[in-house]
């Protein structure tokens, strides 16, 4: 399977430099690799889809682009680094980094469905459902998307199974309708965002 990211607009990446440049003392003019550790091909653009959207039945075409998320680094134990940048009305800006697993699901869940699919083209995105506590790694295909949902996550999804687009949108379909009138989940074992 080829992965082929997007490229992120120009005002996305100075975003980042600039966050960047911010928080480590790295100049803007700086290289981002040199700088930082950024690996060029890892950027993916973020989504947000909310649960009215699923229980309309409009399914992911109604994911909202939000931002780009840019992996810096495989961590020690399992925790990776990102950067985000979010889209706001004015533009883009550094909202900043984050570390744990689930940024590592990321990339290790590319590098393994890179071997065991066919020869489709895949652009990498985040998806994140918030009310149904999912993100799932978004590979858009020509022909179909998969979904790979991190861990943890809802019930409803199995966590690094590669869902189609039909069965991944059933399934969120599936938890939307057992979320109503369900209890939120105790702060500490609601999962934090990926």
């Amino acid at each position: 399977m080829a992965i082929n990211p997007k490229q992120p607009p120009d005002a996305a990446t100075a975003a980042l430099h600039a966050g960047l440049g911010e928080i480590r003392g790295v100049t803007a003019q700086g290289g981002l690799a040199e700088a930082t550790g950024v690996d060029a091909r890892t950027p993916h653009e973020t989504y947000h889809l909310g649960l009215d959207s699923i229980e309309a039945k409009k399914g992911v075409a109604a994911a909202q682009p939000v931002g780009w998320r840019y992996l810096l680094a495989a961590g020690p134990v399992g925790r990776g680094l990102a950067a985000e940048v979010h889209s706001r009305a004015s533009g883009y800006e550094f909202a900043g980094l984050n570390e744990g697993p689930f940024v590592q699901q990321i990339a290790d869940q590319i590098g393994k469905l890179r071997g065991e699919i066919g020869d489709e083209i895949y652009e990498p995105r985040l998806l994140r459902i918030p009310a149904l506590y999912i993100a799932a790694l978004w590979l858009k295909g020509k022909n179909d998307d998969l979904f790979v949902p991190l861990q943890p996550s809802h019930p409803a999804v199995e966590p690094h199974r590669v869902y189609s687009r039909k069965d991944f949108e059933a399934a969120i379909e599936k938890a939307a309708k057992e979320m109503k009138g369900a209890e939120p989940p105790k702060k500490e074992d609601a999962p934090h965002a990926p």
